[in-house]
């Protein structure tokens, strides 16, 4: 915060904007951060609800994004962190109610059992809330075209720094 305070940037993406426009500064990392089943994270003593949730709020204009992973979703315990979420994917579950949790839609209740299909929770360029069915084929896909290009990035940069 306080070397995006410093360049008068109000998150990564001005700051990054105002070093193309060569104001100086260095250019800041992305940081994914991945919790693993975070229902248990949560309601372990001395857990990392609060970090959670400051993260949540201020952490995607810091360049800090979360990934957060559960069996078991309690609304109460996230309803403060679940609009902060870009994005949320479900399986197939056992009620509509943990499907409206995660997606604002009963539909992940109703997938078929056992066939990989999930539902992304996600906005439209406009902003508004779309809900998109993925097969387990287009994820598939979708990973060898984001592996080659991480591959292709990782390469290029390895090469850069040789020179």
């Amino acid at each position: 915060e306080s070397i995006l305070f410093q360049h008068r940037a109000k998150d990564i993406l001005e700051y990054t904007a105002n070093l193309a426009k060569d104001q100086g500064g260095e250019p800041l990392p992305r940081l994914l951060v991945i919790v693993d089943d975070f229902y248990e994270t949560l309601h372990h003593p001395g857990g990392l609800k609060s970090t959670l949730h400051a993260v949540s709020r201020k952490g995607r204009s810091l360049g800090i994004h979360l990934l957060l992973s559960s069996q078991i979703i309690d609304e109460a315990q996230l309803a403060d962190v679940i609009p902060m979420l870009s994005y949320g994917v479900s399986l197939k579950v056992p009620s509509a109610h943990r499907s409206r949790t995660v997606l604002g839609t009963d539909a992940a209740a109703a997938l078929p059992l056992g066939k990989g299909d999930a539902l992304m929770r996600h906005h439209d360029d406009d902003g508004n809330l779309q809900v998109t069915l993925m097969r387990v084929l287009q994820l598939e896909n979708s990973f060898d075209r984001e592996r080659a290009a991480l591959e292709s990035r990782i390469i290029a940069a390895y090469e850069s720094h040789l020179r």
